[in-house]
């Protein structure tokens, strides 16, 4: 595994949460990339602004926090699922 690939695992947990605070919109992209104590990454590009509905995004997240029994979060995304289906 490269060294590359090793960061992104360790710090996945970070990257998923990064991820869900911008697809429900509790933060924006500049808030977490100015965060000096963020790891800025996220499962999207971010230099292309909000991501586009990716179904995949979503139901990846959904199933992490369905793991970690993070229900709330569950339903945020679905809502947040719903909100940028209906924006396709």
């Amino acid at each position: 595994m490269g060294l590359e690939e090793q960061f992104f695992y360790d710090h996945l947990t970070e990257i998923i949460e990064n991820t869900y605070q911008i697809l429900v919109k509790k933060k924006n992209i500049e808030d977490i990339l100015e965060d000096e104590n963020a790891i800025p990454m996220f499962l999207f590009d971010p230099s292309e602004g909000y991501p586009s509905f990716n179904e995949g995004i979503y139901e990846l997240l959904i199933e992490h926090y369905e793991e970690e029994e993070e229900y709330e979060k569950c339903q945020a995304l679905l809502k947040a699922m719903k909100r940028d289906q209906q924006k396709e």
